[in-house]
């Protein structure tokens, strides 16, 4: 006769099994969840001896037991599949490390080759724009698709915005390039952070994920290398033929070798993911239109067609103004102004209205962690992103070396980073530490199924932060440019200087050989890149402000509490038994 029981009061041996009076420490077994699949036909029970020689009794295992193993346990990844699915993730965040690293060391080389150095901030400005804009919404779709499936169709944009970028021969199909290249990585990052939480125990994460983030970031080392040397020995020959018109050789676009590079990684890495089960913890209804209406409804599109252009118009009123073709009190700059503002008022009426279902739910982003974490990283990526595109400029510009030097130059910087990204990571095993761990915070602070949509918000406050930093600082560097040169190299011209870009040959070429201004030409750039570091230092002095927000958490009491809260949820499953 089939009996049915409680799964959640396992603990308490009851349900509605009747077994009798228990002893203490005794358990009827329920189909033995740590060795049954709950999907598969039952088998049969173990049987376990009680000291008296009882039978048909389940001596449980003490709470510190390494033989206890839960249902929570149960689902989480192990093995050789925790190896390789960890190793596609690290692969993908090393792609992504690589794709920035690269391009901020041929940003000077690009400006020169594209005669456009007014496009700096877009290089960086569309990528994270696109990604920023996109990234509350790929955390819905996490929420509410299969992860596996969203990773990979997120990797596949990736690619092909990498694909583009590859092929371009001009400085509007290199922007747009990036900005497919950003649409893909919106749901790069999160999705690899969401993956690997739904697939450990907390207190395992911050491990995983230091070496995730340890390993991913050593493109920060290679890439520099990677670019520098393609940007200066390698090259193409591209043949370009019209109607009758002429073909014509074109040489010197060596900074495309640098795209081509993500399309072998991320084929290596869409294969580790795609072969490797994914745990998913939404409670998915089977796949069908039905489901996808119900899904499309709960999205916030509204909330979506909101922030969109708010955030185009708000960057780009800061990219026209950084250009000399527009003034700040141009009609075109106040309008994009007013009009963001218009939108991102209309933004927080409408996410007000709808509440918790808000692609940026206000009741997540009340919760002192994660507004904190969200303003530290915030904070810090305004110091990274500029740092990483104007040390080369300075490098390049000012000293004179090549592409390949400037990447040695800034590795004493990233070999910092990731020593500490690799020492916080063993540090949080217990607690997690402010200093560099938003990640963690937000997981130990958060229910499981808030995580998704938490970090979202934490990487599009990043991506936001970059296109901001990148345009600011461009305009600094552009505007100090105009009023220096008149002064200390009156025979450069300042609009020949934004032109031709901050590679060390172009800025060399503004006077003629020989010219005794050299020394206050170089002077002039020294001083639009020391302008641009005030910015850093000002936002790095801002993360040490939130970080002390951020609090203490023991992983291993936020672990037990989520462990809780899924426990309950399994039991109000009623399971059949034989």
């Amino acid at each position: 006769m089939a009996q049915r029981h409680s799964v959640g009061n396992n603990e308490q041996g009851g349900g509605d099994c009747p077994t009798g009076p228990q002893k203490p420490g005794i358990q009827t077994p329920v189909l033995g969840l740590e060795e049954h699949d709950l999907s598969s036909s039952p088998r049969s029970a173990p049987t376990f001896m009680s000291q008296d020689g009882s039978a048909n009794t389940l001596v449980e295992p003490s709470p510190g037991s390494p033989h206890r193993k839960t249902d929570e346990d149960a689902r989480y990844v192990t093995g050789y599949k925790l190896a390789g699915l960890v190793t596609g993730m690290t692969v993908v965040i090393f792609l992504i490390y690589l794709d920035n690293s690269i391009i901020s060391t041929a940003t000077p080389v690009i400006t020169a080759d594209l005669h456009e150095t007014a496009d700096i901030g877009w290089y960086a400005g569309a990528y994270t724009l696109v990604s920023g804009t996109l990234q509350p919404m790929a955390g819905k779709l996490y929420t509410y698709f299969r992860k596996q499936f969203v990773f990979l169709a997120f990797l596949f944009v990736f690619e092909a915005g990498s694909l583009i970028c590859a092929l371009a021969h001009s400085s509007p199909m290199l922007i747009a390039g990036r900005a497919v290249a950003g649409a893909g990585s919106s749901g790069l990052m999160n999705g690899a952070w969401t993956i690997i939480g739904n697939s450990l125990p907390l207190g395992q994460q911050p491990f995983y994920t230091g070496v995730m983030m340890g390993v991913g970031q050593m493109a920060l080392i290679v890439g520099p290398l990677i670019g520098g040397a393609l940007t200066q020995y390698a090259s193409w020959r591209w043949c370009k033929s019209a109607a009758g018109a002429r073909i014509h050789d074109v040489v010197a676009k060596p900074f495309i070798a640098g795209f081509y590079i993500n399309l072998p990684i991320g084929a290596c890495a869409a294969v580790l993911v795609l072969f490797h089960a994914i745990p998913d913890t939404n409670g998915m209804d089977a796949f069908s239109f039905a489901f996808v209406r119900r899904t499309l409804s709960s999205l916030d599109l509204g909330g979506f067609a909101l922030l969109a252009p708010a955030m185009a118009m708000f960057l780009a009123a800061l990219q026209f103004g950084s250009d000399t073709k527009y003034a700040w009190n141009s009609s075109l700059i106040i309008g994009l102004f007013c009009g963001a503002g218009v939108a991102a008022v209309l933004f927080v009426l409408w996410e007000c209205r709808v509440g918790d279902t808000a692609i940026i739910p206000g009741s997540v982003v009340r919760r002192r962690e994660v507004w904190s974490s969200c303003g530290h990283i915030f904070s810090m990526s305004f110091v990274v992103f500029i740092a990483n595109y104007f040390l080369p400029v300075y490098f390049q510009a000012v000293k004179g070396v090549g592409p390949t030097l400037s990447g040695l130059y800034l590795l004493p910087g990233i070999l910092g980073q990731l020593s500490f990204v690799l020492l916080s990571g063993a540090a949080v095993d217990a607690r997690y530490w402010p200093r560099c761990c938003d990640d963690n915070a937000i997981q130990c602070a958060l229910d499981e199924e808030l995580v998704a949509l938490a970090m979202s918000l934490l990487i599009f406050c990043q991506n936001l932060a970059g296109s901001v930093a990148v345009i600011i600082a461009t305009t600094i560097f552009t505007q100090s440019l105009l009023k220096d040169l008149p002064i200390l190299a009156p025979s450069a011209s300042p609009e020949a200087a934004i032109r031709s870009g901050t590679g060390a040959g172009a800025v060399r070429g503004l006077l003629p050989v020989g010219s005794p201004e050299l020394d206050g030409l170089l002077r002039a750039y020294s001083y639009a890149v020391d302008k641009t570091f005030y910015v850093v230092a000002g936002f790095g002095a801002t993360s040490i402000g939130f970080a002390f927000f951020m609090g203490w958490k023991d992983v291993r009491k936020a672990k037990a509490k989520i462990a809780e809260s899924n426990q309950g949820k399994i039991g109000e499953q009623e399971v059949a038994t034989v």
